[in-house]
């Protein structure tokens, strides 16, 4: 009887009402915050679909922009480049078939020793009776100045770019063997006309040095122009960088 009595103090139906009333309540608010949570993050999701859709757009938009312009760009070398190149044909072209004078390094034997026969060479016949030949060390040409070197162009052979200039490939009508012409990079700018002759001169008047073979490049339209530049560089072959 003690301890039913006991019971009954302690519990109370109304307080247990009250918890069970409490647990539900809480149980709903969680359940309400989960759900606007989830609906939350699904409206977050659906805008960040959006973005992603709008990015991946734009990114498709500037691809194709910069693809684009790429071919545009590259239209545009290649037409350059034509010009580039159709430029010197109709410069040069009408040229073709004319005669050039240009200067030619020069080369003449050292003086003769006194000890070699007129070919400069030493003859010696052995015990067997073979004769043997050798050359002298006098039989050797130094650099002695320039020479005028007289060319007409044959034909253009290609055309080509040399340090950003154009400029072609002609072949000359002296044939240097049975199979092969001689051949040279024809520039404009190098061919000098008697109006360009005294600038020429002078521009190579105020060189320190002179490079041996670089005035071979130039091409003088007449041989009397020629002549007075070789003259020139024969008056200052202390500049001449051998």
């Amino acid at each position: 009887m003690y301890y039913e009595d006991l019971y009954d103090e302690f519990y109370d139906e109304s307080v247990n009402s009250e918890l069970d009333e409490f647990v539900d309540a809480l149980k709903t608010r969680a359940k309400k915050e989960f759900i606007d949570r989830l609906n939350a993050l699904e409206k977050e999701n659906k805008e960040l679909q959006e973005i992603k859709a709008n990015y991946d757009a734009k990114i498709r938009q500037l691809e194709n922009k910069y693809n684009s312009k790429t071919l545009e760009l590259e239209r545009e070398y290649q037409e350059k480049e034509r010009k580039l190149y159709r430029r010197p044909i109709d410069e040069i072209f009408p040229l073709v078939s004319k005669t050039y004078y240009s200067p030619t390094t020069n080369y003449t034997y050292v003086p003769k020793c006194d000890k070699c026969n007129d070919d400069r060479e030493f003859v010696y016949v052995d015990p067997l009776g073979e004769t043997h030949k050798f050359s002298c060390s006098c039989n050797t040409k130094k650099f002695s100045g320039y020479t005028i070197k007289e060319e007409s162009v044959k034909f253009i052979k290609e055309i080509s770019i040399r340090n950003g200039i154009p400029c072609l490939w002609v072949t000359f009508n002296v044939p240097r063997d049975d199979n092969y012409i001689i051949g040279n990079f024809f520039d404009k700018d190098k061919i000098i006309s008697s109006d360009d002759l005294d600038r020429l001169i002078s521009e190579y008047s105020q060189k320190s040095t002179i490079s041996m073979y670089e005035p071979a490049d130039y091409y003088f339209e007449t041989k009397e122009d020629c002549e007075k530049f070789i003259e020139f560089l024969n008056n200052n072959l202390n500049k001449v960088k051998r």
